[in-house]
């Protein structure tokens, strides 16, 4: 799968969820730190950046895979429970895998947290690998808190957003 398609295709999740407001591409938000991922609005305040990252798959790069991923073609998915209070960095790892494995795209192979994974640095993220060998990481990169535009330092997160 293209990281420009994933892009797309955890957008269109994400955008579903009942505690996200907003789903916007990095570029799309003004942020030019990163070449691909999302910032991702909570409804009650803040927002998460997530970091793109992504092997090739080891037979090398298919170009006659799309770009892009058309949202209308994702399958009725059972949405998260509302949060109450803050929400979790936890909370949303847990979702963003539930809802790529409730996706049932035929590209993906497995989808794990970090934590269940058990081989990152990082303190939260997603690991997507895909069938053929590639790998995207969702590195949950940087937290805004709410009414800010001055983000935390970068893979430090607070527990809740």
């Amino acid at each position: 799968m293209r990281l420009t398609y994933f892009e797309g295709f955890a957008a269109a999740l994400l955008a579903q969820h009942p505690n996200i407001r907003r789903v916007q591409t990095l570029a799309e938000a003004g942020i030019t730190d990163k070449p691909h991922g999302l910032r991702v609005d909570i409804t009650g305040g803040g927002s998460v950046l997530l970091q793109f990252v992504r092997t090739s798959p080891s037979d090398g790069e298919r170009l006659d895979r799309p770009d892009t991923f058309d949202p209308t073609s994702l399958p009725p998915l059972t949405l998260p429970a509302p949060f109450t209070g803050p929400l979790r960095v936890a909370d949303l790892e847990r979702d963003l895998v539930a809802l790529i494995r409730q996706a049932g795209h035929p590209e993906v192979a497995e989808v794990e947290t970090f934590a269940d994974w058990g081989r990152s640095s990082k303190p939260a993220g997603v690991r997507v690998r895909f069938n053929d060998g590639a790998v995207v990481f969702v590195l949950f990169w940087r937290v805004l808190a709410a009414g800010s535009n001055r983000p935390g330092a970068d893979y430090e997160l607070p527990a809740g957003v």
